[in-house]
Order: structure tokens, then sequence, then C-alpha cells
């Protein structure tokens, strides 16, 4: 990849490196940026799919899909970039541990975000089992109780 690429230019911003310093650089270091890059983009395209499907299981509506999920894609990337931009190896242990803490956060969120919308496709057949058998049992007792209602002599609400 040229260091002058757009594509290249792009991956160094998401890496927070400035990019006429990079151009001093030799190719390995350029290299190591575009890859801090990627590990920004990847999880934030991630973010967009997984809340793209996951407000998709509550509306069929696009207007809503579309920006909720760039919304919340923005935000996984502005956070992975500012805390890969703000790292320094020689900061304190605290400040070291706090940019861990907010990451290991900030992988929870993306973590049930995409979990849970896949679980619920995967699962989709089984949970829809499982919701039948359970109306199905609710119809039954409300049926049994109204049969005894009936027969006990009490009509009416309860």
């Amino acid at each position: 990849m040229k260091p002058d690429s757009l594509p290249a230019r792009i991956f160094y911003w998401l890496s927070g490196a400035s990019e006429q310093s990079l151009r001093e650089c030799p190719a390995w270091e350029r290299r190591k940026y575009v890859a801090y890059g990627a590990t920004v983009l990847v999880p934030s395209l991630f973010a967009l799919i997984a809340s793209a499907y996951a407000v998709s299981t509550l509306t069929d509506n696009w207007a809503y899909i579309i920006p909720i999920a760039l919304v919340w894609s923005f935000i996984i990337l502005t956070v992975d970039r500012a805390l890969l931009a703000t790292y320094r190896a020689y900061q304190s242990i605290f400040r070291k541990g706090a940019q861990f803490g907010l990451r290991i956060v900030v992988a929870a969120l993306m973590g049930l975000t995409i979990s849970h919308p896949l679980a619920l496709l995967l699962f989709r057949d089984t949970i829809s089992t499982v919701l039948e058998k359970q109306r199905d049992a609710d119809i039954a007792a409300a049926r049994q109780e109204g049969t005894a209602r009936s027969a006990a002599g009490l009509v009416g609400p309860r």
C-alpha cells in the first residue's frame, strides 16, 4: 500500500497517527499503523452490522435502523480510536489500567450487541417452539378455568 494512497491515509487517521510523521518513517512502521487502523475499523463494522440486526428485530423501518446502527458504530470507532491515539508506553500503570478498563467495557457492550442478536437469530426456531408451547399451555389453563367456573355456576368476570 502506497503511503499517500487514500486507504493508507484513512488507516493512519483511524490509528491516530500523523500522516506527515509517517511519511518520514520506514515502510514497516507505516504498515504497523495501517494494522492499528484496521483494528479500529473492524470492530466498528461489526458494531454496525450487529446493531442494525438488533434494531431490525424491533422494527422494520429503515429510517430508524440505519441511523441507530451508524451512531453505535461511530461510538465504537471513536472510543477505540481515542484509546489507541492516547496510549503511550510510558504512562503510569493506573492510566493504562483505566484505558484497559474502558476497553473492557466497550468490548462487553460490543459482545452484547453482537452475541444477543446472533443468538436470537440462531435459536429463532427453538424460541418460537417454546413460546408456542407456553401460549398453548396458557390457553388450555384459561379454558380449564373457564370450564370449571361454568360448572360451578360462576359466570362473568372474576
